[in-house]
């Protein structure tokens, strides 16, 4: 009875072995299995993925009246001891405030500035400040800044601060007295999602029966807007200055084959003067960024863009 019983025992380790080998090796041929199955479906969807990569677009059917993407004016990098690969800035900064240069003569100010920036010079002009804490950018020659702020955004696309401002190089603000440099610093930066810098003059502009209605009507049909956005407000409620603040999070509401077609339309149109075409952006970056065309003056005035430093 004692050897059977050692016998018995025996057939049931060896079994219970038997019994734990084949387990495993079950689970390994299924992992085998798993991963040559996830193996095959990433190898077939690398060519899906480029195939739909070629026929998306964030913008509805082209259609006969669409504006065509034409190409961009190159951006040239003039800093020799900085690389042309962007991004330029190893890590995106909290705040940046971006520069349009017109005239060497008023940017003398920007050194002054606390924050990271970035110029875009215009091509006419040779240098701008003494400051060497930024980076600097050849723009299309143009009469108003606003290539070179939609250049940064197609440059910056994928590597935006949180924050971003974007300023004229003129000494003193808009209609305000207060040294530009100290403006930028005083900035509510990150309490709204968007705001003009002016905080003072406030208007309704490009409502039915205007004389500037032909013209916005044209613009926004002839941007891509009317495809991009939707249809042509009846108006807009907007500050004047096209100075702003804005999240990265808005920016990215729009595509960058939105912006890079924009700044093409702005480029190479000619059914507009420049300073028409520009005066119509100016009032609508807040809808570009996400704001209502029918918003509300700012209820707090200068306390909404400015930090207002109580008694």
């Amino acid at each position: 009875n004692g050897q059977m019983r050692t016998t018995y025992s025996k057939q049931v380790r060896v079994s219970w072995l038997l019994y734990v080998s084949l387990c495993c090796f079950g689970c390994v041929v299924v992992y085998l299995m798993m991963f040559s199955s996830l193996k095959l479906t990433e190898t077939n969807e690398i060519p899906r993925m480029a195939a739909l990569n070629q026929t998306h677009s964030d913008y509805p059917a082209p259609t006969s009246s669409s504006i065509p993407i034409q190409s961009i004016p190159p951006r040239l990098t003039v800093n020799s001891s900085v690389s042309s690969d962007l991004p330029l800035y190893h890590a995106a900064p909290e705040r940046l405030v971006v520069v349009s240069v017109k005239s060497a003569q008023d940017a003398h100010w920007i050194a002054q500035i606390s924050l990271p920036h970035i110029l875009y010079l215009d091509s006419q002009q040779q240098t701008a400040t003494q400051s060497t804490s930024f980076f600097l950018h050849i723009q299309p020659q143009t009469k108003t800044e606003v290539p070179a702020f939609l250049r940064f955004i197609i440059d910056y696309y994928d590597n935006l601060p949180r924050n971003v401002g974007f300023v004229n190089a003129e000494t003193v603000t808009w209609k305000h007295s207060i040294p530009k440099y100290k403006f930028i610093k005083d900035l509510k930066w990150g309490d709204h999602s968007f705001f003009y810098l002016d905080y003072a003059t406030f208007k309704r502009l490009y409502a039915m029966g205007t004389q500037e209605r032909e013209s916005f009507e044209l613009f926004w049909e002839q941007s891509g807007f009317i495809y991009t956005i939707g249809p042509t407000p009846a108006y807009i409620n907007t500050y004047l200055g096209g100075e702003f603040v804005v999240k990265k999070q808005r920016i990215l509401l729009r595509s960058k084959q939105f912006y890079e077609s924009l700044l093409s339309w702005f480029l190479n149109q000619q059914s507009l003067s420049e300073e028409v075409a520009a005066n119509i952006l100016r009032a609508v970056w807040a809808v570009i960024f996400g704001e209502s065309a029918s918003a509300s003056a700012y209820a707090e005035g200068k306390c909404h863009v400015l930090v207002c430093r109580r008694p």
